[in-house]
Order: C-alpha cells, then sequence, then structure tokens
C-alpha cells in the first residue's frame, strides 16, 4: 500500500469519483430547479426552506414540473451510461447530506 491509498483509506482524503461528482451536481440541480419553480406556483407556507404547494392545482404543477426536470436528468445521465436508480438514489440522497437542509430538519 503505498502512501496515497493509505491516505485515501484511513486518514478519510475521499475523493469522489467522477460518476459520484456528476449524480451529485444533477441531484444538486434537480432540487434547485424543481425548488425555484415551486417558489414561482405556491402560495403556501415554507417549511425547512421548501415551499408547500396549498392546492391541488398549485401541486399538479409541481409534480408535472418535477416530473419533466427528472426526465431530462435521468437522459443526461443514460446518456453517461448511468442508469435511472442511481440517479433517484443521489436525488434522495442529496436531501440528507446537504449540510443548509440538513441543519433545517434539525431545528426544533
Amino acid at each position: 500500500m503505498d502512501g496515497n491509498q493509505f491516505s485515501n483509506l484511513y486518514l478519510g482524503n475521499f475523493q469522489p469519483s467522477e460518476e459520484s461528482a456528476f449524480l451529485w451536481e444533477l441531484a444538486k440541480e434537480y432540487h434547485e430547479r424543481t425548488e425555484s419553480y415551486d417558489r414561482t406556483v405556491c402560495t403556501g407556507p415554507i417549511i425547512n426552506d421548501a415551499i408547500v404547494p396549498m392546492n391541488n392545482f398549485e401541486r399538479s404543477k409541481t409534480l408535472m414540473n418535477a416530473h419533466k426536470i427528472r426526465k431530462e436528468i435521468y437522459q443526461r445521465a443514460l446518456d453517461r451510461g448511468i442508469e435511472k436508480n442511481k440517479v433517484k438514489k443521489a436525488i434522495v440522497n442529496y436531501l440528507s447530506t446537504n449540510p443548509r437542509i440538513n441543519a433545517d430538519l434539525q431545528t426544533p
């Protein structure tokens, strides 16, 4: 084991793979784009730094937009040979690993 391998394994010098970094960027883009759109449509309260739809009309608009964005992102991942399930997992995991969102979730 050379010095770099030791550092990476035992000292936590983690460098994400190109695929992992790309998936994180896709997940970040998904959340930013959907939230940005939601803020133009929704009239509900902001909870955990995300706006909430007040009625079925707002909910349907936000869901249609989210579906459209997911479809675009899935295709970009597929173009790089990355499976749809990996993108789905990255989108879900982004919420738990984003420090700002995670801090908001911890607030009483």
